[in-house]
Order: C-alpha cells, then structure tokens, then sequence
C-alpha cells in the first residue's frame, strides 16, 4: 500500500527530474505545466514571465483558460506584484471579477538576481 507522502514524494521527484534536464525555458516551462498543479492540489496553474515592465503568462494549466498568451503591466496583476516585491503574491476572492471560477491564488516567484517569472498556483 502506497501511503499519501510518498506519493508526493514521486511527484517531487519526477517534477525536480523533468526540471534537472530542461535546457531551455520551453522546457522549464513544460515541466511547470505538467507537475506544478497536481503538487500543488490546485484547479490550475501558470507560469507568468517578466518582460520588462510587464508580464507575460505564457503557459497555463487549468480548469478554464484564462490568461494564457495575455500581457499586463506588472503594476496591474498579482504575478507582477510577486515580481516586483520578491514575495509571494495573493489575491483574494473577487480580485478578477467576471474571470472564469478562479477564487484565490499565491503566486511564488523564480529567478536569480531579481524575479523573472512567477507561478500562479
């Protein structure tokens, strides 16, 4: 009988061996898309690039799509705050209204000198 923990446990390890062998941001951002939501347990994912003064959520695993492809000025959105802040972002329930069935979210940023992207969970 497989118990709860190390079934998160081969999850860990699948996600940090899809990510050890990425080598490049497309790869990265697959390996997101493929493990982040169900570690996580969430309805979705995406994963929100930087670009300048904006951002740019390029990939997008959920329910309901509903950013995917979508640039917004990282003052205007959660994923830029976390960007901006170096911190994880939260929005509360009604944050988006009219935006498909997302209630809340953190976001958790990645990057090496200043974040450059962020997961939306």
């Amino acid at each position: 009988m497989v118990d709860a923990q190390s079934h998160d446990d081969r999850r860990l390890l699948r996600s940090g061996a899809l990510l050890a062998h990425a080598r490049s941001l497309g790869d990265v951002v697959a390996a997101l898309r493929v493990t982040a939501r169900e570690i996580a347990g969430s309805d979705g994912i995406a994963v929100v690039l930087r670009d300048g003064v904006r951002c740019y959520c390029v990939e997008e695993d959920a329910i309901e799509v509903l950013w995917k492809g979508q640039c917004f000025p990282l003052e205007a959105c959660v994923s830029g705050w976390a960007m901006l802040n170096d911190e994880p972002g939260h929005r509360s329930p009604g944050a988006h209204p009219g935006r498909g069935d997302a209630r809340d979210g953190c976001r958790l940023t990645a990057g090496l000198r200043q974040p450059a992207s962020a997961c939306r969970f």
